[in-house]
């Protein structure tokens, strides 16, 4: 698959800035996956740094169908609630950590 990120309005390759503020993005994984249902085309990062993904020669679409798409999905819901606790951990006192235990 040849594929890049180019500039909405010219087509040009994007500069390292553009890339940078498109991936900041990534951390709201929640969002971006509700807008990837909504937008087909482009993450919210695209949208705020104005840029699009091109293809150099032809790509296949990739279907996903619904078992994998909730296998992705409760990949996701694991790892954020792994995440949750960790950080719950970390910032609780040693009393607060008993509560939860």
């Amino acid at each position: 698959m040849k594929i890049e990120i180019a500039n909405e309005k010219e087509g040009e390759k994007v500069s390292a800035v553009s890339c940078v503020v498109r991936n900041i993005f990534v951390v709201l994984w929640i969002i971006e996956i509700l807008v990837l249902f909504i937008s087909k085309e482009k993450r919210i990062g695209d949208y705020v740094a104005k840029t699009k993904v091109v293809s150099n020669s032809k790509v296949e679409k990739i279907k996903l169908d619904k078992n994998a798409l909730l296998t992705i999905l409760l990949c996701f819901c694991i790892i954020f609630l792994f995440m949750f606790f960790v950080f719950k951990i970390f910032s609780s006192s040693s009393f607060e950590l008993l509560y939860w235990i």
